[in-house]
Order: C-alpha cells, then sequence, then structure tokens
C-alpha cells in the first residue's frame, strides 16, 4: 500500500547539520509508516517542497545518550544522492542511530509532517473493534482478506466456528501455502499482527499459525486456528490472551502508546513475550540499555533461548508510590547451553519520575538466566 505525491520539483541548496550534504539539486522527503522497523509493509509519502528542504536545512543536530524511540514513523532524505534514514519520536524529534544524534525541527514543519503522518495511519492500520461487534461483521461462514502487519503477504479466510473469537480456515490450498510463509514456512503458536478486511472495514487483530481441531475446506490445512480481537477470550480459561492483545494494538499502530503507560506486570510479560517471538521491536521498548545497538547486543544473547515462560500467578501489585519495583517469578526457560531451567527471577522495574514509563533492568536479568 503506497501513495506518493509529487509536488513541483525544484533545485534549491540544502544542508542539515554534518550528516545532511549541502548541493543545487533536487531533494525529497518521504515519510514512512510502519509497525516495526523491519516491517516490509508500509505506507509512504514522497515529498518534492521547496518549502520543507529549506526549513528542514535550518534543523540541528545534536549527539544523544538516549534510547531509540518505540516509533512507526520514519523520514528518509535523499541529498546529493545519499538516503538518510531517521527515527521519529511522539516530539517530532528525529534520531540517526548510526550517528547517534537527534534533531529539533521548527514546530510550523511539524505540523506539516504530522497531517502526512495521521493520513498514512488512517491507511495503514486496523481500527479496534470489541470482539461482540466483530462477531456481527463476520458470521459463521463469511469469508474475508487477511493481511500479515509485518510481512505485508494476505490470504483468504473463512471464519468457520468460535464463540470467544474466530476459529478460521484458509479457503484454498494456495491460501495455505501463503498462510505458511507468514510463520516462515513452519506452523507455530507465535502470534502475528494483522489486519481484517471485511464489510469495507479493516479490523486489527491477531492470529496464531497452528493447525488444531477439525477443519472442513480442501485446503491442505489440516484444521483450523484462531483470531483474537479486542475483548476476545480463549474458549477454555475464557479470559484474555495478553500476547494476541498485544499484537491486536500493533495491528491498531498504538504500540508505542501502549509502552508509555504500561505496568511492571504488563512490561514483563511483554519482555517474555518479544523473547519467545524473537521480537526486537517489541524486546527494545521493554528494557533499559541506551541505545537500539545495545539492545541488539542483547536481543541476541537471549536469542539462544528456546523459550521462556511464568509459572507463577500475577501478584498482587501498588507500584503507584515507586521508582524501582522487585517483582520475584518463578521461570521456566530453555537454551541449548543452559539445559531446563526451573529458578526465581528478579525482575528490577524503574522509572526516572513518576510521569515517566516502566522499564526493565535488563542487565539483572541477563546475569541471573546465564548463570554470570
Amino acid at each position: 500500500m503506497r501513495l506518493t505525491i509529487f509536488f513541483v520539483i525544484l533545485f534549491i541548496s540544502f544542508g542539515m547539520s554534518s550528516s545532511i550534504a549541502a548541493a543545487k539539486q533536487n531533494h525529497t522527503v518521504t515519510i514512512i509508516v510502519k509497525s516495526s522497523p523491519t516491517s516490509l509493509y508500509e505506507s509512504k509519502m514522497t515529498i518534492k517542497s521547496k518549502e520543507i528542504i529549506s526549513k528542514l536545512k535550518d534543523s540541528k543536530g545534536v549527539h544523544t545518550t538516549e534510547h531509540m524511540p518505540l516509533t512507526d514513523t520514519f523520514i528518509v532524505i535523499k541529498s546529493n544522492g545519499v538516503n538518510q534514514k531517521f527515527y521519529v519520536n511522539n516530539n517530532w524529534q528525529l534520531y540517526n542511530i548510526k550517528q547517534q544524534k537527534k534533531w529539533n525541527i521548527p514546530s510550523k514543519l511539524v505540523s506539516q509532517l504530522k497531517d502526512i503522518q495521521q493520513k498514512l495511519k488512517a491507511q495503514h492500520y486496523g481500527t479496534i473493534i470489541p470482539w461482540e461487534q466483530v462477531n456481527e461483521i463476520i458470521p459463521k461462514y463469511s469469508t474475508f482478506k487477511i493481511i500479515d502487519i509485518e510481512t505485508g503477504l494476505s490470504f483468504n479466510g473463512q471464519r468457520r466456528a468460535g464463540s470467544k473469537h474466530a476459529d478460521v480456515q484458509p479457503i484454498t490450498k494456495e491460501d495455505t501455502k501463503i498462510m505458511k510463509q507468514i510463520f516462515n514456512g513452519k506452523w507455530s503458536w507465535n502470534r502475528r499482527a494483522i489486519i481484517i478486511m471485511a464489510d469495507h472495514q479493516k479490523i486489527a487483530a491477531s492470529m496464531h499459525g497452528m493447525p488444531h481441531g477439525s477443519g472442513a475446506l480442501i485446503n491442505g490445512f489440516p484444521g483450523h486456528f484462531c483470531i483474537h480481537f479486542k475483548s476476545s477470550t480463549t474458549h477454555s480459561s475464557r479470559s484474555e490472551d495478553f500476547s494476541h492483545q498485544l499484537m491486536v494494538r500493533k495491528a491498531a499502530g498504538i504500540t508505542g502508546e501502549y509502552f508509555l503507560s504500561i505496568s511492571p506486570m504488563e512490561l514483563i510479560d511483554s519482555f517474555l513475550f518479544s523473547v519467545n517471538q524473537r521480537d526486537l521491536h517489541i524486546f527494545s521498548a521493554s528494557i533499559i540499555g541506551g541505545k537500539r545497538m545495545v539492545a541488539e547486543d542483547y536481543f541476541n544473547k537471549f536469542n539462544s533461548l528456546e523459550g521462556i515462560a511464568r509459572t507463577s500467578p500475577i501478584p498482587s501489585e501498588n507500584s503507584t508510590g515507586s521508582l524501582v519495583v522487585d517483582i520475584p517469578l518463578k521461570i521456566e526457560y530453555y537454551g541449548e547451553d543452559l539445559g531446563a531451567v526451573q529458578k526465581i527471577i528478579h525482575f528490577y522495574v524503574t522509572r526516572n519520575s513518576f510521569v515517566d514509563p516502566w522499564k526493565l533492568e535488563i542487565e539483572e536479568i541477563r546475569k541471573q538466566i546465564f548463570f554470570d
């Protein structure tokens, strides 16, 4: 899905601190919305505008040790034949990971770019709709298109059953083939953020990729799979599945907002989810580790685990008046070099002030899990 608007081509002089070279030529600014830095599914708009370029050239970059923001908005500036990619935070500051710099840009320019961003988000993401309404939008035997928000791959499905969430089957063998491709060629219980296209609506949802139960269609899929929406529950526990709900938020484009107000326990469960799913974006949002490159180093270390799970129930929690909390939980995990381990892990969750978001002290977790 791509939207490109071209303004009048202008030859201008442009520069941005030490990172963007000045030259008499065309320059372009591309605003990109996608659910994570590695997502292949994106919506973007490319602009050639004298006004925007001239404002950008007055922006000054400064070195920063701040962590890279959890964002779904990126800007690529092309100048002198060189593309430079910037992360955009909620305050519309631009971050360059390689240079470890950030830029404050003029407020008038922010207003212009935010308008483009909102239009891109509206077309890119699904809408959060409670299961009670979705149940009517996709009744039993209805068919709909399913779009994976990371790869952009899509296939057709049919709801066959389900009272608390939708039990779905791919319609054809080709649909099954595409679905398996989304899960990297192997059926999995891992969750994927998806968009359901039904009744002229785009609905935020989450699916897993494991055939189970019965199936009636001749599609090469041995059973059915489950799709969850906001307020969907499992059929056995009658409670919401945390990981599915996290992916519903991702499909709606509100992951960043969620991590600004997340509780310590939700943060821990998000971290465990990110390790199991190999999700660097969620992993980076969960931890204290400074720059994204530091997060990647930890992420690669935790990738050696085959699986990790919390076996303790959710403890009672009162962190309102605290800046640091210690939450001991019984954790089971397995790694090729570690074997199967069950132990109490102390999760230290901190924040800088009472209005700042919580973050995990990842170094303390690493020491306890890997025995060093």
